[in-house]
């Protein structure tokens, strides 16, 4: 008899149903990673902006606002989120009251004590502004 190199129909078959059941699994994580990555990717970009004003208001000797989702002009800076699905809010801590905007005073420090909550479907992340101006993230 001749020796067929190859795979049978049947091979194939188990294959695919194998390649398919891996998928439908994965599919879940790799949708909660591509939604996490999205909120870290949008707090990146807010901490950045927010470093950016401070440095802005101490080397012009002015003040510098930040906004969120607001149409701000110079010298005022407007922060949207690059991703859809991320909502900001910003909280006054001293009576936890929703506020739009942070004003950074001509020294870098700002003008109340904020917490900004970056939100998607799953997950939340917390970026705070200490009286100073320093900008932890949690």
């Amino acid at each position: 008899m001749q020796s067929v190199k190859g795979f049978t129909l049947v091979e194939l078959m188990v294959t695919i149903a194998i390649l398919a059941i891996i998928a439908t699994i994965a599919a879940p994580s790799f949708t909660t990673m591509m939604q996490n990555q999205r909120l870290n990717a949008s707090t990146e970009s807010l901490v950045t902006t927010l470093e950016e004003a401070r440095s802005e208001a101490v080397l012009t000797h002015q003040n510098y606002i930040v906004g969120l989702n607001s149409a701000a002009t110079a010298p005022n800076i407007s922060w949207t989120s690059p991703n859809d699905t991320v909502i900001g809010t910003i909280t006054d801590t001293s009576n936890n009251k929703p506020i739009n905007q942070i004003t950074y005073t001509r020294v870098g420090t700002p003008n109340i004590n904020v917490v900004i909550v970056l939100t998607n479907s799953n997950k939340s992340k917390r970026i705070t502004v200490s009286p100073l101006g320093n900008i932890t993230v949690s």
